[in-house]
């Protein structure tokens, strides 16, 4: 399977219906309508000379314009590298260098940055997508269709810490994530999305997993607290996704209130840890419909836990809250002890993870490819626990683990204890160097606004003292008004770091 055989089904089956609505353009392009459109992209990319197979990137706000260059360039056979727009000039020469890529396209309002990076990139070509769009192509122009073992896309991620990765992605993996997202929603044509996350890089393919079962998505810049209610309910939405920073703005603002959505089927939450508190509220307002996903850039929506699992709130006060749900269809996860053997349910280890899905490893790094499979499962670099029924339970990452005095701190489990705290608003642990110690467990805090009570170290390290084992809870508690995250909502910690250093 390939992506452009994906929207050639979906021109057949769904023809006119709508397949996509940008409430910022005030567009909307029916499935015949964006298979004309990802037309357009590969005769563009064709009548310019860049070749097949070739890396071409897309600078370009959240809109129908990106989603558009991004099918294209996969659906024409090239290889597509989303660039972040909010990365620095410096920090996107470097992932167009690294990539090898000989296109950019770009949207006009990048037109300072693109022609800046050209002047650093001498055999890069640069097209703005207002000239893609606006051009005659031939009747006769048609997509391509490479193997499914083709390179589809580079996705650049270097999680929260260190250098930046390409991780690859294949056109069957894309397609086989496809299928494992229709498989956990159970998608009918009739559903409707709301997008307001960045449609780079895997938000496009959860945005094409709708479309592929005949699905029409919303697109909205990006997500407000005070209209994301409202856009729900005017949209009939069935599904849309925030990261849990986003859900907490939502709210506090809205308060402890039951969401009058009768058309609404599923909120779903992933790729950072949530509060209780904050699930349960969460659980109340969207009258339980709610779900779970766990995947990485490597390996896309491996886990999910739907809203029927949270039917039951005896079942949801017990335990499985806490778990981030079952291995999907196209899906097999074992945990493993540090020799690769297998772990007995209830026994934590690394999750191991293998399907058509996952990455055959990052580009131009031989290196970290070789580490990061057993044999031919993926290491996710995350510790979990399966129970006997095969939910999974995330308990840390083990790149983060903490290790001070000889003993183990894994920060997940200390920020869990820090959210229930009824003055903090956002926590992350880290680590620091002690020359006595090892390292010592610094606690990154947010608190909450307009609260007539203030928050001192002290008496947060005594608080956690009922919770923790003493060399568990924070040695050091640092306050800022704002813990950097990526778009997923994952506490960036190299940028964390430096914010700590430069405090005096």
């Amino acid at each position: 399977m390939n992506i452009a055989s994906i929207f050639e089904k979906c021109k057949f089956r769904f023809n006119s219906s709508v397949a996509i609505a940008d409430l910022t353009k005030n567009t909307e392009l029916t499935f015949n309508d964006l298979y004309k459109s990802l037309c357009k992209v590969s005769a563009f990319l064709n009548s310019n000379n860049v070749s097949l197979g070739e890396k071409v990137a897309i600078l370009c706000e959240s809109n129908i314009d990106y989603l558009v260059c991004d099918y294209g360039v996969m659906s024409s056979g090239r290889v597509r590298v989303p660039i972040d727009d909010s990365l620095t000039l410096e920090e996107k020469i470097s992932q167009l260098n690294h990539s090898d890529s000989k296109a950019l396209l770009y949207q006009n309002r990048f037109k300072d940055q693109a022609q800046e990076i050209a002047r650093h990139i001498d055999y890069l070509k640069i097209f703005c997508i207002d000239d893609i769009f606006n051009q005659e192509i031939q009747s006769s122009e048609s997509l391509y269709f490479p193997k499914h073992d083709a390179v589809a896309s580079l996705n650049y991620t270097g999680g929260t810490t260190g250098h930046p990765k390409a991780v690859i992605l294949t056109q069957g993996g894309l397609s086989s994530v496809v299928q494992n997202i229709i498989h956990a929603r159970n998608i009918t044509p009739s559903d409707v999305m709301l997008n307001v996350r960045p449609t780079w890089p895997i938000a496009a393919i959860i945005i094409l997993a709708h479309m592929a079962a005949g699905g029409k998505v919303i697109l909205a810049k990006k997500f407000e607290a005070e209209s994301f209610l409202s856009l729900l309910e005017k949209h009939r939405v069935n599904f849309t996704s925030l990261v849990p920073t986003q859900l907490n703005r939502l709210i506090h603002h809205t308060g402890t209130s039951l969401y009058p959505l009768p058309h609404f089927k599923s909120l779903e939450v992933g790729a950072a840890a949530i509060s209780e508190d904050l699930f349960q509220s969460a659980l109340f307002n969207f009258n339980k419909k709610i779900a779970i996903i766990y995947g990485l850039t490597e390996a896309s929506w491996s886990c999910y836990q739907s809203a029927e699992d949270f039917a039951d709130y005896s079942v949801v006060n017990n335990s499985r809250i806490k778990t981030v749900g079952r291995a999907l269809f196209g899906v097999e996860l074992k945990i493993r002890n540090s020799d690769g053997t297998e772990c007995e349910p209830h026994t934590e280890g690394e999750i191991t993870i293998r399907g058509e899905h996952i990455t055959p490893g990052y580009w131009r790094n031989n290196d970290a490819t070789q580490s990061a499979f057993y044999l031919d499962w993926f290491k996710t670099g995350d510790l979990g626990k399966l129970d006997e029924n095969g939910y999974l339970y995330i308990t840390g990452r083990i790149k983060e683990i903490i290790r001070t005095g000889g003993k183990t701190v894994i920060p997940l489990e200390v920020e869990s204890v820090l959210m229930k705290h009824p003055l903090v608003s956002d926590a992350a642990v880290i680590g620091l160097p002690d020359a006595e110690w090892g390292e010592i467990v610094i606690a990154v805090i947010v608190k909450k606004m307009n609260l007539e009570c203030d928050l001192l170290e002290s008496e947060l390290i005594d608080w956690s003292t009922n919770y923790l084992s003493s060399y568990k809870k924070p040695k050091k508690v640092i306050f800022l008004t704002e813990i950097p995250r990526s778009h997923y909502g994952k506490v960036m910690r190299k940028s964390l770091l430096e914010k700590i250093s430069s405090i005096p």
